[in-house]
């Protein structure tokens, strides 16, 4: 008896190699196109025009200024803390500060609410200053799109350009005795 379990369980070990090395057989090879780079690396009309580098100059010009007349007020507002000079110093200024919280030794009247509100003032004046010199460098280093001349091809969309027709037909199982055919493709 204990040989026939054996016997049986071995052939249905050997059934089931045997099955899936038949599905592995049969099923077709993916097929896939080869990977493209983005398009803005290869057509520089779908790059943004020059308006855009100017706007993200100005923009981020004006939230560094922003911040750093927050971080000024802050510094004047409360001028006895030891961070009040550093935060004077454009972009790096609030880090500096950040290193000093608390209250100073020459700080006549300083509480936790007043600590804590320099400090949400400053961290957010750092983001703000940092972020707008980020901006304004992406704008200096924007690439931008040839300016249109006369007589120059226009500038056409990826949505506009015609796609090369491509198709792939694969068999596929329809039912439970049934195959078909399925149609991939562009058309």
């Amino acid at each position: 008896m204990h040989g026939a379990v054996v016997h049986g369980v071995l052939g249905r070990t050997v059934a089931a190699a045997v099955a899936a090395a038949l599905v592995a057989s049969i099923t077709p090879s993916a097929r896939a196109d080869e990977p493209r780079p983005p398009e803005a690396d290869t057509n520089p009309r779908t790059r943004p025009n020059g308006a855009a580098q100017v706007n993200l100059i100005l923009i981020g010009a004006g939230v560094t200024a922003g911040w750093y007349g927050i971080a000024v007020g802050t510094s004047y507002l409360w001028s006895e803390s030891d961070g009040a000079s550093a935060l004077r110093i454009p972009v790096a200024g609030p880090y500096m500060a950040l290193a000093k919280t608390g209250c100073g030794e020459n700080e006549t009247y300083c509480d936790t609410v007043a600590v804590v509100l320099r400090t949400v003032i400053t961290t957010l004046s750092a983001i703000g200053q940092t972020g707008g010199v980020l901006v304004l460098g992406e704008g200096l280093f924007l690439p931008t799109a040839p300016s249109a001349r006369a007589g120059s091809a226009p500038v056409t969309t990826p949505s506009q350009r015609l796609v090369r027709p491509n198709v792939s037909v694969t068999p596929s199982a329809v039912g439970p005795s049934g195959y078909g055919f399925s149609v991939f493709g562009n058309f």
